[in-house]
């Protein structure tokens, strides 16, 4: 084999994508002068292991700083004999930019108030990284293969399929976590992509540290689903809105039963005299057949009995004599309660009670 001194070791990769670049050559020669820039560590490879690394500067490759040379280099032929070794440049400079994205649908479980559903989620965005700990990486990612890059060349493109795998396991785990913990609808996403993002750089951290990588950034761009399961969850939200609407003007009509119990019969009365306006052709809508509206005459806080009583009165002045004369039946009246208890417009306790004032007016 020629001896052939190589005297200068330095950086200098074809792309400028490289995070990590392999000197092309691996006959190191005995006091050649390697140069490291700035922002990057030189990592020696010998018999597949790292034996050597050197951060920025000029370094002359002698025994006196890597000891592990003594017994390779035959000094009976001068000390120039070349030895076998790879020398990888890492770069520890922020790369941003890098891509990822889905490759399949994520499902994905809604809470919603009648139990889970699942819908089908994608997603992408861009990520940065630094390395933080080059001597950890190059060994992950060379490791024994360095020979495996036929460039010697490890960029952007590499890197992104090299974890793709890694941020697809941690997307499912996290995506499902982020809306059962935080009760969002997967249809409003996109208003919480900066939260999102980051409940996911938090996941997927861990696992890129063992690499002795840091994520500089992590960004979600979009998260969409099939457009047939954004209708129906839209339908859904619309329907739980409106269960949300009536549970809740049930709750303020409990309040107001035990807080305001006056309130509240006032208002029962009302509603009984709303729907007798309703249905005027009822034996009880003839109270309001001559014009009597809904709470006319009617104070608050007035019994029941007293406002039936009122509007019995009432619809008497504002008849005709013929009619008057039946409503002042009192056979009439209980005629005319019974009709009022059928139409439920009334209780039968309210019912019972004005029965009774009508007998014992008799």
């Amino acid at each position: 084999m020629a001896i052939i001194d190589i005297d200068v070791i330095k950086y200098n990769p074809e792309s400028d994508d490289a995070i990590a670049w392999k000197f092309p050559r691996e006959d190191i020669s005995f006091g050649a002068q390697l140069i490291v820039n700035e922002s990057q560590e030189a990592i020696f490879f010998k018999d597949g292991k790292v034996v050597d690394t050197f951060g920025p500067g000029r370094h002359e490759l002698t025994t006196d700083n890597m000891p592990w040379l003594r017994g390779l280099v035959k000094f009976s032929l001068g000390g120039r004999t070349p030895y076998a070794a790879e020398v990888w440049y890492v770069n520890k400079t922020v790369m941003r930019g890098l891509k990822w994205g889905t490759k399949n649908p994520l499902p994905v479980e809604q809470p919603r108030n009648n139990g889970n559903i699942t819908v089908h989620a994608r997603a992408y965005g861009s990520w940065g990284m630094q390395v933080t700990e080059p001597q950890n990486f190059i060994t992950h990612i060379v490791g024994a293969q360095t020979s495996s890059s036929p460039k010697g060349h490890i960029g952007s493109e590499r890197v992104e399929e090299y974890f793709d795998t890694a941020i697809q396991q941690q997307l499912n785990v996290v995506l499902n976590n982020f809306f059962a913990e935080r009760q969002i609808s997967i249809s409003e996403a996109n208003r919480h992509n900066a939260a999102l993002a980051e409940s996911i750089k938090h996941g997927i951290g861990p696992e890129f540290q063992r690499y002795g990588i840091e994520i500089e950034s992590f960004h979600v761009e979009s998260v969409n689903i099939p457009k047939e399961e954004s209708d129906m969850l839209q339908a859904l939200d619309l329907k739980e809105q409106e269960e949300n609407r009536e549970f809740e003007m049930k709750n303020r009509e409990f309040e107001m039963i035990n807080q305001l119990p006056e309130a509240y019969n006032t208002k029962r009365t009302f509603d009984v005299l709303e729907k007798t306006a309703e249905n005027p052709g009822g034996g009880a809508g003839q109270l309001l057949g001559a014009g009597f509206g809904l709470g006319a005459g009617l104070g608050a806080g007035v019994p029941l009995g007293e406002k039936i009583g009122s509007a019995m009165d009432i619809q008497s002045k504002t008849s005709d004599p013929i009619e008057s004369d039946t409503q002042n039946d009192p056979v009439a009246k209980l005629q005319q309660l019974k009709q009022m208890l059928a139409d439920e417009l009334i209780t039968e306790e309210e019912f019972n009670e004005k029965k009774k004032q009508i007998l014992d007016s008799m």
